[in-house]
């Protein structure tokens, strides 16, 4: 059976963990990131004089006489990125497409993800980036709010708290209306929130909470109004005549547009879009 080890850092006691018979060093590594946020690539691990490597068996090591325990001492990895390095890293994402971000990450050095800078240039190609970055700069509320203005999606990946917090949500909306569908419920239903991610992109108006969605100022917000009625079917036939007969709009513009619509939408839009011509052809007779 594989001793249990005792996990201290430079500021004492971490944790105390009993690994599987056969375990390696990354089972060790995964522990102590749930238990202090510390990525696993930014930890080093210390027996004695001897720092362990990846993939070595941790079976192989022995409590010091008179212990029960394996002591390691972790030692985190440098987190200062240089300037000259900061201004390659930058370079090299300019370049990157969003599918790329995962292999790029995966063959920088580890201090990548503790500079903001570098991190947030990240999110604004892929918001999953916030999933790496260590658990204390996670919770970081002006980081996190310059995370969503980068890129409005990276909502997804914030705390609950933080997809509560209006100022952090509408700056996400402002950035990607769709992002409203990652916002806590309570603020879906806030009506100048739900009307500024409509007005950034009128989609987001299906993300609104469902007595929203036939508001007014909501169903307004968006030009042409038939893009409202296409991508909201929750609307209804109703409320797609009451805003065609109230839009100031020649129904001849519109009317094409939305045939071609029907192009490209599936049958579960077909009933409130006939709605729509039938009544784009009574308001031309």
């Amino acid at each position: 059976m594989t001793a249990a080890f005792r996990i201290s850092g430079p500021g004492g006691f971490i944790c105390s963990i009993q690994p599987s018979s056969g375990a390696k060093l990354e089972e060790l590594q995964a522990v102590v990131m749930r238990e202090t946020g510390v990525p696993a690539r930014g930890q080093r691990f210390y027996h004695g004089l001897t720092e362990l490597q990846l993939g070595g068996d941790l079976a192989a090591l022995c409590p010091a006489p008179g212990h029960d325990q394996v002591e390691l001492l972790l030692v985190r990895r440098c987190t200062q990125v240089s300037a000259e390095d900061r201004l390659v890293y930058l370079q090299e994402i300019e370049h990157l497409q969003a599918h790329e971000v995962d292999d790029w990450l995966s063959s920088a050095a580890i201090d990548a993800l503790y500079d903001r800078e570098i991190v947030l240039a990240l999110v604004g190609l892929s918001g999953h980036v916030l999933c790496q970055v260590p658990a204390d700069v996670q919770v970081e509320r002006e980081f996190i709010l310059a995370a969503v203005q980068a890129n409005g999606f990276a909502l997804e990946y914030v705390s609950s708290e933080l997809k509560a917090d209006r100022e952090v949500v509408l700056a996400a909306v402002e950035q990607n209306g769709l992002a409203l569908i990652h916002a806590g419920q309570e603020l879906r239903a806030d009506r100048q929130l739900a009307l500024a991610a409509v007005r950034q992109n009128a989609h987001a108006l299906r993300y609104a909470s469902p007595a929203l969605r036939a508001h007014p100022d909501l169903l307004q917000a968006a030009d042409p109004p038939f893009l409202h009625i296409l991508s909201c079917r929750p609307i209804g036939l109703e409320v797609a005549t009451e805003i065609l007969v109230s839009a100031d709009v020649d129904p001849t513009s519109w009317m094409g547009a939305a045939m071609g619509k029907l192009l490209l939408h599936t049958k579960d839009y077909y009933e409130c879009l006939g709605g729509v011509v039938a009544q784009a052809a009574h308001l031309l007779l």
